[in-house]
């Protein structure tokens, strides 16, 4: 661009962001990151290599944010705010503006929510040389509604926008506005003389009736775009692995968008934080049944104080969920450094805890999570793991796993005979967190009414972590202690009926954990859960020991333990394929 003349600029930045909600509760969408800067920068960065003298900014929501990047930036000369109590729509904030815009012949509108390589300086450029009124940058996009009569291959004259004129042309196409433009002066006799919420668009409109042919385009060849106006565009830009290992390493943003790691299910979720402050970004999709009984859940459990994050705000359209950051510090994680005693005794102390509260709020818990374990939903568990792991990943024969299934259906039947209270359903230790000292619960969506102990036994037969079995049996004296006086009229139960409850909760879990472990790693490609394959096939070894140890026994599994003891298939759980 020729340095001849001088030209100023607005980025639009005060919108709410509904497009982007829940994320932008917490960052106002200019400063959401790519490549590790904040688009604002990006953006301003552009202006001055195209020789842009000043930048006006307005700012509306989340103001404080954007002010203050701005003012710690090394930008903070060049750019002056505009804040407005009210928004000011797309043409209002150029009348806000009016004073630092009109100091030059003509002013570049830029849309903040734009990533965009679109040469700035040829865009003032071809607006100087047509002698218009205003500019737009136009591309062959998603919104194709402004009808353009082509002048050039580059360039045209538009004709009209949303129809609103009732133009028509017939060697004219549609194309899609940009949201970046060159204005001159004389725009301002179209725009409001104070600063009212107001339609750019209206006031271009307005030009063309009173003047035709008073707007043209700027139509790059090659043009690379992106309106990052919605959850789902935005996360699909910046989830590659070289974007995370940037904005993890070398990200000069204040605001930080990080892809966390996701156990198996398929949502994804994104820590985005400011030095000051964090919140986690779940993001799912429609093949998530459950994730409306997320929020539900996790409201009703955050309300009455038990253990799950906080959800700020949600965003069902596109399966988008913004809840409070627990943190990096997993009981799984907690157990490689300290005493493991310590640390599930702190962990039984909040699940007896869990229960007392549930078993308090009573009818009212039972009625808002609303899902019970029946006979059904316990042999689901074990024909998920007669299918996926015995089957599937074993080479089980159908005759064998045939033999078994009488054996699976007295376990359903023993495991639904024990008293049924509230339980998380997944209490393992990659799904409970320490923050502050406080012990916290994720993936809550599958709580439900079922066996007393088996959140208990889900914790202390966790193939995750390898608990001795000495440790272990204390561990469970130190429940059953704690639950003493708890929920009396439900929960009394003698020390030998709480040991067999213990025992077939925990062969009903080992199965169910068994069964995703191969369901995971043969069909949703997540091999690292062959990594915890020994220690489930452990876990569930000695749980059929101490079955067949039980004076009362209620029912065998042998046949299962020959199985699993056998040299083929021993051999085959030492060679995971």
């Amino acid at each position: 661009m020729s340095n001849d003349f001088k030209v100023n600029a607005i980025i639009l930045a005060a919108g709410v962001g509904m497009r982007l909600r829940p994320v932008t509760d917490f960052i106002p969408k200019p400063l959401m990151p790519v490549g590790g800067v904040p688009l604002l920068e990006s953006i301003i960065v552009k202006m001055k290599r195209a020789g842009i003298a000043k930048i006006a900014v307005n700012t509306h929501h989340l103001a404080d944010r954007i002010e203050s990047f701005i003012r710690n930036s090394p930008y903070s000369g060049m750019v002056e705010l505009f804040h407005e109590n009210e928004i000011l729509g797309t043409g209002g904030p150029l009348v806000n503006a009016r004073n630092l815009l009109s100091e030059s012949e003509y002013f570049v509108l830029y849309n903040g929510d734009i990533l965009s390589d679109l040469d700035l300086g040829k865009l003032i450029e071809s607006h100087a040389a047509s002698g218009r009124m205003a500019t737009l940058a136009a591309i062959r996009g998603p919104e194709n509604r402004v009808l353009v009569s082509p002048d050039s291959e580059n360039s045209g004259t538009v004709i009209d926008i949303l129809g609103k004129l009732g133009k028509t042309c017939t060697s004219g196409s549609m194309m899609t506005y940009s949201g970046i433009a060159v204005f001159s002066r004389d725009i301002f006799n179209y725009l409001p003389a104070n600063p009212v919420n107001h339609s750019i668009i209206s006031s271009i409109l307005a030009a063309i009736a009173d003047k035709p042919g008073s707007v043209g385009t700027h139509m790059p060849e090659k043009i690379s775009w992106n309106d990052i106006g919605t959850v789902t565009k935005y996360f699909a830009l910046v989830s590659s692995p070289a974007e995370q290992e940037f904005q993890t390493s070398a990200s000069r943003s204040p605001v930080k968008v990080i892809q966390i790691a996701e156990q198996g299910s398929n949502r994804k979720f994104y820590r985005m934080s400011y030095p000051d402050s964090s919140r986690i970004l779940m993001l799912s999709s429609s093949e998530d049944q459950d994730f409306e009984r997320f929020i539900k859940i996790g409201k009703y459990f955050f309300k009455n104080g038990l253990g799950s994050p906080e959800i700020f705000n949600y965003n069902k359209s596109q399966y988008a969920i913004l809840v409070e950051d627990l943190g990096d510090e997993t009981v799984y994680e907690v157990l490689k450094r300290g005493d493991h005693g310590e640390v599930y005794r702190k962990v039984i102390d909040w699940l007896v805890g869990f229960q007392k509260k549930s078993c308090e709020l009573g009818v009212e818990c039972r009625s808002e999570v609303d899902r019970y374990f029946d006979y059904r939903g316990m042999r689901w568990e074990t024909e998920y793991f007669t299918d996926n792991f015995l089957k599937r990943h074993l080479g089980v024969t159908d005759a064998k796993c045939a033999a078994l299934q009488h054996g699976f259906d007295m376990l359903a039947n023993e495991a639904l005979s024990q008293p049924q209270i509230l339980i998380h359903r997944d209490f393992q230790s990659q799904n409970i967190m320490i923050k502050d000292g406080h012990v916290r619960i994720v993936d809550f969506q599958g709580a439900r009414q079922g066996p007393v102990t088996y959140d208990l036994m889900s914790l202390l037969k966790d193939a995750y972590v390898d608990i001795p079995r000495k440790l272990r049996k204390e561990l469970e004296g130190y429940y059953y202690e704690k639950l003493q006086g708890v929920c009396v009229k439900k929960l009394a139960f003698s020390r030998d009926q709480f040991r067999r409850y213990a025992v077939i909760s925990g062969l009903q879990r080992n199965m169910q954990a068994l069964g995703a472990f191969a369901f995971l790693s043969l069909f949703k490609g997540k091999t690292r859960y062959l990594d915890f394959i020994p220690g489930g096939v452990k876990n569930l070894i000695e749980g059929i020991e101490e079955l067949e140890a039980l004076p009362d026994k209620p029912f065998s599994l042998s046949l299962l333990l020959e199985i699993l003891q056998s040299e083929l298939y021993s051999a085959r759980l030492k060679n995971q394929p």
